[in-house]
C-alpha cells in the first residue's frame, strides 16, 4: 500500500475511554469500529467483501453504500489535540454510471455537522484510490462519512482503511508525491459479487 503503513498495521484502534478517543482507525475487518448511523434515507452502509481478492490487499472487508438515498456514518468523538490539523487517510472506490457522491464532513464539539471538507462524485474507474483530508483538532471532533446514491445511479461507492494520523496531511503524505496512488484492488469488476453479513 503506497502512502500508508503496512497492511498488518492497518488494524482497528480503540481507547479504553469510550467517550473521547485519542486516536481511531478502522479496516472494517470485524465491525464498524464504533461508527454510528446519522442519516439513513433509503440506503445504508454495510460491511462487504468480494469473492476474489488481490493477495496484496490487507484484507477483503470494506463498507459499501447499499440502496438508493443518503446514508451517513459518524466516527466516535476524538479529543482535541495540540497537533492540528490531523490527517484523515482512507481509501475509496467510486465507479459505474452515475455512482453518486461521497463526502467527509467534520462535526466539532456537540454542534451541527459542518461543511464538507472533501467530496468526490465522479466515477474513478475500477480501482481503489487514496485520499488525505486535514481535519482541525482545536476542539473535540468526529467525522461523518456521507454517501448518496440517486435513483438513476448504477454504480458502487465504498470506503476502506480509515485512519486519523498524528500529523497533517502535508507531513504524512507530501504533496510532491503523485496524487491518488492506487491501492491494491479488491477485484471490483463488472462480474464481482457483494456479499452481505
Amino acid at each position: 500500500v503506497v502512502g500508508a503503513e503496512s497492511p498488518r498495521d492497518a488494524i482497528d484502534v480503540f481507547s479504553v475511554d469510550s467517550r473521547l478517543l485519542d486516536s481511531w482507525g478502522c479496516s472494517f475487518q470485524s465491525d464498524l469500529c464504533g461508527m454510528t448511523p446519522v442519516v439513513n434515507d433509503g440506503s445504508s452502509w454495510q460491511r462487504n467483501n468480494t469473492l476474489t481478492q488481490n493477495p496484496d490487499a490487507s484484507d477483503n472487508w470494506y463498507i459499501a453504500l447499499m440502496g438508493i438515498g443518503t446514508s451517513s456514518l459518524e466516527t466516535p468523538r476524538l479529543a482535541h489535540s495540540e497537533t492540528s490539523p490531523r490527517c484523515l487517510s482512507f481509501y475509496y472506490y467510486i465507479n459505474g454510471a452515475n455512482p453518486g457522491a461521497l463526502s467527509v464532513i467534520p462535526r466539532y464539539g456537540s454542534g451541527e455537522p459542518g461543511e464538507a471538507e472533501w467530496t468526490q462524485g465522479r466515477p474513478q474507474g475500477d480501482e481503489w484510490l487514496s485520499a488525505y483530508v486535514d481535519i482541525l483538532f482545536d476542539e473535540d471532533v468526529s467525522v461523518i462519512i456521507e454517501g448518496e446514491r440517486l435513483k438513476q445511479s448504477d454504480g458502487i461507492i465504498a470506503i476502506d482503511e480509515m485512519n486519523f494520523r498524528y500529523v497533517s496531511c502535508d507531513v504524512y503524505y507530501p504533496t510532491d508525491k503523485p496524487e491518488n496512488e492506487c491501492k491494491s484492488l479488491h477485484s471490483l469488476t463488472n462480474d464481482f459479487t457483494l456479499t452481505h453479513e
